[in-house]
Parts: structure tokens; sequence; C-alpha cells
């Protein structure tokens, strides 16, 4: 089945993985190959069945999970994705996984307050869950409570650095919507937070140096310029 998927010979690929299915049904990778393969077929409502059976069977699986969302989101199914992963972390309310992609589609639809009451609970069986802490310090700093948010940015980011750049990212998206308002103060504030949770990802510099512009200090943006280009010498931007 795997080699008539690499030839794109989905049809074998299909009518094997079910009868490998039939033969083991308890081999729950042979849904996820399966569902993959309807994918590539364009089935994709066909394929999300299989994903979320999956997933009910075992809770704890990332890489179905990160499938199922995949289509959610590539199908624009927002209310879907929310209403299966609550339902999946009523089914089984002591698994971590259904908790994390939850609290995730809460804090991306604004539901600040469940969110953090979600991750909160979570954080408490298991202090340290550091995706946990991230979602948690998303959800407070999203939340308008800006102080707090940067402080348990900076903690996630010094406990375990593969969230310096998705935390990064949550301050420059807040920077640039400040400085979009006008708020120039705020946006360097959190343009220079951004650069520091996230040294490498030079964007940060880039629009810090432009707020600075924007704000008349034209040598400082300068000196930002300089240090990217020292950096990143084949920058065009």
């Amino acid at each position: 089945a795997r080699e008539a998927s690499q030839m794109a010979d989905y049809p074998l690929a299909e009518r094997l993985y079910r009868f490998s299915h039939g033969f083991a049904p308890q081999a729950l990778w042979h849904k996820v190959y399966l569902g993959e393969t309807l994918e590539a077929m364009g089935r994709d409502n066909e394929a999300l069945v299989l994903y979320k059976e999956v997933l009910q069977a075992a809770p704890e699986s990332p890489y179905t999970a990160e499938k199922l969302d995949d289509l959610f989101l590539k199908n624009e199914n927002t209310e879907g994705r929310l209403v299966f992963w609550r339902a999946l972390h009523e089914q089984c309310p002591e698994s971590t996984l259904p908790v994390l992609r939850l609290g995730k589609v809460l804090i991306e639809g604004g539901e600040y307050v469940a969110s953090r009451q979600l991750l909160e609970a979570l954080l408490a069986r298991e202090p340290n869950n550091n995706e946990a802490a991230f979602l948690l310090a998303r959800a407070v700093f999203l939340s308008g409570e800006i102080e707090e948010g940067l402080q348990r940015l900076n903690d996630v980011v010094s406990a375990d650095e593969q969230y310096a750049s998705p935390a990064g990212a949550t301050l420059a998206t807040q920077a640039q919507q400040a400085k979009e308002m006008g708020d120039y103060v705020l946006a360097e504030r959190l343009f220079r937070s951004a650069a520091r949770l996230s040294p490498n990802d030079l964007w940060h510099q880039i629009y810090l140096g432009e707020t600075l512009e924007a704000m008349g200090r034209d040598n400082e943006a300068l000196v930002l310029y300089k240090e990217v280009l020292q950096a990143a010498p084949e920058s065009p931007y």
C-alpha cells in the first residue's frame, strides 16, 4: 500500500489499506495511512472521519491530531474543530493532548477566559508541561494583561527555547496592530521584546526599525538595519 501510494496509485493503496485495517483493526496506523490516501484523492470528509476515529481510540496521538487540524483549517471548519476537541476532552478528561488542542482553538477564537481555565487546570497536574505554559502565556497576553503575559512568555522561553520563535511572533503580531493604531510606544516595546525573545528572527528588528522611523528616530532605525544586514547581507528588503 505504501509503495502504491508513493507511485500515486491511490485506488490500489486505498484497497490495500482497507484490507490491512480489516485484517488488523487494532493497528490504527492503517487508518491514518488510509486517511492520507483519501486526502490525496480529494476525499477530505472521509479522511476526517478516520482521523476522528483514531483520536477517539488513541487521544494522545500527535500526528493524527495534526492531520485532523490541518483538514479543519484547510476547509475553514472552525466550528467543527472546536466541537470535536471539546467533545474529545469531555470523553477523555485525563488526556493531555485534547486539552492542549482545545486550549489552542479557544485562544484562536478569542475565548481567553475559557482557555486560561482549561490550561491552568492542566498545569496544576502537569506543572512541567511547557506547551501548556506557552499557550497559557499567550492567552494571558492576548487578553490584554501585557505585563503578566510578557513575564509568562519570558519564563516559557527561558525554560524551553523551542518556544522562542512562536513567542516572538505572538508579540510581533500585537506590536504590528499597535503600530497600525498609531500606538508607537507600545509597538516599540513589543517589537523590542519580540527581538529579545527570538533574536534569530531578524524581521522583528526590521519592524522595530520601521516603528522608530515613524517616531522620527532615524538614527536608531539606521543602526538596526545595519545590524540586520551584517547578520543577513543578502536581505533585499
